[in-house]
């Protein structure tokens, strides 16, 4: 913990937070508004206590820019008095040009609603992680190919509601792939059993996302093996692996 922030640093952080807050008011990028702001709020919770509201508050946007919370009226009443703080802080930052550092104020005001809004927000979260738990287990242990397509679908309809792109990509390409087989266009055969092995292994290998939802976890290699060759197959045609 530092001793505060300087009177340019104050105004950095300030205009930083006024941006990110209009890109969420007029919806333009407000994810990355969410997370400009949240990095103002790392900034300055920097110099302060770690149970300073301002490390809540961080945490706060974070929820809010994965969409694990959903932005109201009154969260966007709660973002407003926050600039307000910071201008405030900036207007006594240039009044005291003799001052090197300030230390920010503690916005205590945030304690008690952002601290029920997270306590929602990590209940949700162990709902998610019991439902990727069970739909995993129901992945792992069907067998039949019509019960097997119904296990990707599920996990496609999960991955879909937090916006997953590779749970969604791995699972609509093994989709695919099953309704050719159903439909009798392919005949089974080892290679379209070894992709579905793999995609249940890459999946079960996936962690469920917490922040950033379309960042992937998996890498060129998997995607050509499982994803790829799935979509290869399904098509009729043939794909060699290394």
């Amino acid at each position: 913990m530092s001793s505060g922030l300087t009177p340019t640093q104050i105004f950095q952080q300030r205009q930083d937070f006024e941006r990110g807050l209009l890109a969420v008011i007029l919806d333009q990028g407000r994810r990355s508004g969410f997370e400009r702001m949240g990095r103002v709020a790392q900034t300055i919770g920097a110099v302060l206590p770690p149970s300073s509201a301002w490390a809540l508050l961080a945490r706060w946007l974070s929820a809010l820019a994965s969409q694990r919370l959903v932005l109201t009226s009154e969260s966007l009443e709660l973002l407003r008095q926050v600039g307000k703080t910071l201008k405030n802080l900036d207007r006594q930052a240039q009044q005291t040009p003799e001052a090197d550092q300030l230390m920010p104020l503690d916005v205590a005001f945030l304690v008690a609603p952002l601290s029920a809004a997270l306590q929602d927000s990590d209940a949700t979260a162990e709902v998610d992680a019991a439902e990727w738990s069970k739909l995993l287990h129901q992945l792992q242990t069907t067998t039949q190919m019509e019960e097997l397509r119904a296990a990707f679908a599920q996990i496609a309809e999960f991955a879909a509601a937090l916006m997953w792109r590779d749970a969604i990509e791995i699972s609509g390409a093994q989709m695919n792939l099953l309704d050719r087989l159903l439909d009798g266009t392919l005949i089974r055969a080892p290679e379209h059993v070894q992709v579905l092995g793999d995609a249940k292994t890459l999946l079960v290998g996936l962690k469920l996302p917490v922040t950033q939802a379309n960042e992937t976890q998996i890498d060129d290699k998997q995607y050509e093996r499982v994803i790829e060759r799935a979509d290869v197959l399904a098509s009729g045609g043939e794909f060699a692996l290394d």
